[in-house]
């Protein structure tokens, strides 16, 4: 079954009204973040102060921002859905409202049209269509590009203009996607993209399954090794047609992992997936679940509101001190796990966004709590950052 990601569809509805972790850089001590329940942010990126949340397209504006990496220099990227650009910022650390430094996918800081302006249907090698995620692996980075059907690979960080990728994943070639079919090297709205110890793993939300390639290609229609979510490489339903399982995904979002542990935002089925190790075989069951009681539940908030219930989560991270972050669209938060998970629903212990675990409101105007519909959320060495993306903005909180 194919679908349009209800993820893709709340942003679209709510604008026409009106996003891994961070990277381990080598020498900073990870300690855990003391954040407190309801903090307020400490700074702002796309908007002028803590209370606006205007969109724009421009060097200091941002539009329904969604993916967010921060590379081994401190360097942030930040990747917008209804832009269809990534901007890039000098640092986290600037005052509030200050501008990008460079831009991706378009040919300017005040254009944001898809594929450049040439519209739906007509990518080329080096345009986007409402992009979710880009990550930065050596002098690479990875552009999940989600309407186009495909990920991008530049061999070099681009720093100035609007250069070729080199690589494509899940086209034919840079102009002709391939939605709607199921194959080992296809992609449908791939929304997330990581590299862990070399290999690449890509978020394929249309397809509801997560791939993993040995290593990040450098050719053309590449065909991964593993795949999770499905028995193979041919299947590509979601749990509407089988049932939730602990093998099966429905819309999933997000993957973290150091190689070890493997966790899975499994979004259409309300619920975060963990194996233990690993994963080395095709359609392997996950070990551990969270926001559901068992592997078979896939309410929204089930029981209720609370810490230990999910409504779309979206975005999953953890840092190296064991502390575990989950942005959740439905609930307009981010739950933080101060000890890495090991039992089944094991509750949060502590929430952003929201001033307590059972309330999931999103104010308008918005306020330095406050979040609507959050995307990625990562860390750096003493803060965490997330990509506020109904707000416009990305919000910095500073650990205590």
């Amino acid at each position: 079954m194919k679908f349009l990601p209800a993820l893709f569809a709340i942003v679209s509805i709510g604008c026409s009204g009106g996003g891994g972790g961070g990277s381990d850089t080598p020498g900073q001590n990870y300690n855990k973040l003391n954040l407190g329940d309801g903090q307020l942010a400490s700074r702002v990126i796309g908007q002028a102060n803590l209370t606006s949340d205007s969109s724009g397209t421009t060097q200091t504006k941002l539009k329904t921002p969604y993916g967010l990496d921060l590379d081994p220099y401190g360097v942030l990227r930040v990747t917008e859905f209804l832009n269809n650009r990534i901007t890039t910022f000098a640092t986290i650390h600037a005052s509030s409202g200050s501008g990008a430094e460079a831009v991706l996918g378009q040919s300017s800081f005040t254009s944001g049209g898809a594929n450049g302006g040439a519209g739906a249907g007509r990518p080329a090698a080096n345009t986007l269509y409402r992009p979710t995620s880009a990550k930065t692996f050596g002098r690479k980075l990875i552009v999940a590009d989600s309407f186009n059907h495909r990920v991008l690979i530049y061999n070099s960080i681009p720093t100035t203009g609007n250069p070729n990728a080199d690589v494509v994943i899940g086209s034919l070639d840079f102009v002709t996607p391939m939605p709607g079919v199921c194959a080992a090297n296809t992609l449908h709205f791939p929304s997330h993209v990581t590299v862990v110890n070399g290999k690449l793993i890509i978020t394929d939300t249309g397809n509801h399954r997560i791939l993993i390639f040995d290593s990040v290609p450098t050719g053309n229609l590449p065909s991964p090794s593993l795949v999770l979510g499905q028995p193979d490489f041919t299947t590509c339903d979601s749990t509407t047609i089988n049932g939730a399982t602990a093998s099966r995904l429905y819309g999933p979002t997000s993957v973290w992992s150091d190689g070890k542990k493997f966790v899975v935002a499994d979004r259409e089925n309300h619920r975060v997936l963990i194996w233990n190790s690993f994963p080395t075989q095709n359609g392997q069951p996950a070990d551990l679940v969270l926001g559901q009681p068992d592997f078979t539940s896939n309410t929204a908030n089930i029981g209720g509101i609370s810490g230990s219930s999910m409504n779309l989560p979206f975005s999953v991270s953890a840092n190296p001190a064991g502390q575990m972050f989950l942005s959740e669209q439905g609930n307009n938060r981010v739950l933080i796990w101060d000890r890495f998970p090991t039992s089944t629903q094991q509750p949060a212990d502590r929430v952003l966004g929201q001033n307590s675990m059972t309330t999931n409101s999103a104010p308008n105007p918005p306020n330095a709590g406050s979040m609507a519909t959050p995307g990625e959320v990562i860390f750096a060495e003493n803060s965490l950052i997330v990509a506020d993306s109904m707000n416009n903005r990305v919000l910095i909180f500073d650990s205590k």
